[in-house]
Order: C-alpha cells, then sequence, then structure tokens
C-alpha cells in the first residue's frame, strides 16, 4: 500500500490541496503530511507601548493561540476538555513565537502543531476526511487567512445593510470551507472557537497604533470597533429546592432527562438524572415514582450551570421528601 504524502509550504498549497481532497472519493489510506515553515501568522505592533517590546496584556493575548491549539486537539483526538492531553501531547502542540530582534513583529509558527495533530488523527479517521480535517484546521485557526477573515467578517456585521464584496478567489475559498464543513461538521465548532481565538488576540494587541497581519494593515480605532466582549462564563451554582417534575424523557441511554418546575419560584428547566444515581438507593425510585404518579413535590439537590439567568445545564444530585421550607 502507497501512503500518499501531501507536502504543504505555504497557504496556496494548503487551498489546492483542500480542493482535490473536496473532489475525490473517501479513501481509507492514511496521509503522511510534510508541513514546511507553515501554518504561520505574521503579526507586526506599531505605537508608543510596542518600541521592540510587548505589553503584558498583548503577550496574554498571543498565549491564546497555544491554548487554542490545545483545546482544539483534546477536542477531536480525546473527545474533552485540555485537562485529558498528555505531557507529550502538550510538548510536541507548543508553538513556537519568534520575535524579530529590534522590532515588534511576532510570527506565530503552528508548523511542530500541524504536525502533531496529523499524527493524532491517522487512526481516527479515513484519509480524505483526515486531509480535510487538517487543512481546515490550519486554514481556519492557526494562518494569516483565518485571522484576516475572522476581521472581515466583523467588519460585515458592524456595516448596516451592507456587505464588503468578495472577488473571485475569496467567493471561491469561501464555498471550499463551506464544503469542508460540510464534509466535516467539527470544523464549524473549530470555527466558533478558533473566533473566540482571534477576538481575545485583538483585545490584546487593540492599543497598538497599526497591526499588521501578513501584510494587511488595520488601524487602531478599526481594530477597537471589532473587538467583542467574551462570552459570558457559566456560574455553578445548587438550586436544592421543592420541585415538581413535569415530564420525563428516557430516550437517551444511560440517563433520564427530567423537567421540573421549582414550587417556590416557578424557575423551570431540563435536569440530567444518570441511571448511575438512580441503582445507588432503592428509596430514590420510589419517592420519584410517588412524585410522578401522584403529581406531588419533592425535594430535589441539583448541580446547575447558569449563563446569564438562565439555566444551560442541571444534573440532580440527591432526592429527598418534600421539605417544608427549601432553607433545609
Amino acid at each position: 500500500m502507497t501512503i500518499p504524502k501531501i507536502k504543504i509550504t505555504n497557504e496556496e498549497d494548503a487551498w489546492k490541496a483542500l480542493e482535490e481532497a473536496l473532489k475525490e472519493e473517501e479513501h481509507l489510506y492514511p496521509v503522511d503530511f510534510t508541513f514546511d515553515n507553515w501554518p504561520k501568522i505574521d503579526i507586526k505592533l506599531d505605537g508608543s507601548l510596542y518600541q521592540s517590546s510587548l505589553t503584558s496584556q498583548s503577550m496574554e493575548g498571543l498565549i491564546e493561540f497555544q491554548k487554542h491549539i490545545n483545546r482544539v486537539y483534546a477536542q477531536i483526538c480525546y473527545e474533552g476538555p485540555p485537562t485529558k492531553l498528555k505531557n507529550e501531547d502538550k510538548k510536541e502542540l507548543e508553538i513556537i513565537y519568534k520575535i524579530t530582534e529590534g522590532s515588534t513583529e511576532v510570527s506565530v509558527d503552528f508548523t511542530q502543531a500541524a504536525v502533531r495533530m496529523a499524527e493524532g488523527l491517522v487512526t481516527k479517521m479515513s484519509g480524505t476526511e483526515m486531509t480535510i480535517t487538517i487543512l481546515g484546521l490550519a486554514i481556519i485557526g492557526a494562518c494569516a487567512y483565518g485571522f484576516k477573515n475572522y476581521i472581515t467578517r466583523q467588519q460585515q456585521d458592524k456595516i448596516a445593510d451592507a456587505l464588503i464584496s468578495q472577488n473571485k478567489e475569496e467567493t471561491k475559498r469561501t464555498e471550499l470551507l463551506t464544503k469542508a464543513m460540510s464534509r466535516v461538521p467539527v470544523l464549524k465548532e473549530v470555527q466558533e472557537e478558533a473566533d473566540e481565538t482571534y477576538n481575545k488576540v485583538l483585545r490584546g494587541v487593540q492599543e497598538t497604533d497599526t497591526l499588521t497581519i501578513d501584510g494587511q494593515i488595520y488601524e487602531h480605532e478599526e481594530i477597537k470597533s471589532i473587538v467583542r466582549t467574551p462570552r459570558s462564563k457559566s456560574i455553578e451554582a445548587q438550586l436544592n429546592g421543592n420541585y415538581r417534575v413535569e415530564k420525563i424523557d428516557n430516550s437517551t441511554d444511560g440517563e433520564f432527562n427530567v423537567f421540573v418546575t421549582n414550587k417556590k419560584n416557578e424557575l423551570s428547566f431540563n435536569a440530567r438524572l444518570e441511571d448511575v444515581f438512580l441503582h445507588r438507593k432503592e428509596e430514590y425510585k420510589k419517592l420519584l415514582s410517588t412524585a410522578i404518579i401522584e403529581r406531588t413535590n419533592i425535594y430535589l439537590k441539583i448541580n446547575a450551570k447558569i449563563i446569564r439567568e438562565q439555566v444551560v445545564s442541571a444534573t440532580i444530585v440527591g432526592v429527598e421528601q418534600e421539605k417544608t421550607t427549601d432553607l433545609q
């Protein structure tokens, strides 16, 4: 068996290889990727705060690139958070930041991380899927195109009832990425993750007079106008109280989804109830059965995550008889 080889030395190589991969039939053979000084992002900062130096805020922003790569690798290869990464993974995913002597030019080199990403997907995907995934990851989240494309999309959002026109080549590339995301849906999630990363990087360098990304210059006011407030973080909370069980969905293996309403404040939401939890005590089953059949209230201990006063996830961790006060 001859293993296909793909060598990428620049962005043009990546687009050509992606276009070819999207045309071909699915093949199972793994692909041998070689990356030569690509993917990377070249950034230049100009301003009084950037005289052959970087501010702590800008350094913090640039470090987001590393966090981004770690999160994406953990998500795709381990289907979990960055805490699942091994020390070996972290070492081989390490991004190289090259700062030109006597200036504020920074080259963010993802080459080593791209190689590790490819190695991590060899046994997880078919050859075609692997090729589309690796090239999609690099274009979306690890090269100048992805960064500049993010800025362009933010500028479009800021212009009421108007769009910045794309030339023929840009339109073709947009179509290629759309097809790639259709073939490998996880790339859509990666783009959302990359967008948050780019925004954090811009927040870190927004005091620069001008920001240059791979030759494209952006003015200070231009950058400040598109920097967004980071996504709201979830708040962990305990929502213990007397609840009425309104509905139960058992279509998911290993757990029930229970729609409950708090007797005191009328707060309603879905909560997970794992089979493992029910098997711990026969008493839990009896209490829940009685509450459901007789439509009575039951005291539930619930661990939840809240964003903007909305319950985004909840898990039932305790079941008791209805209490006369929620303060118990």
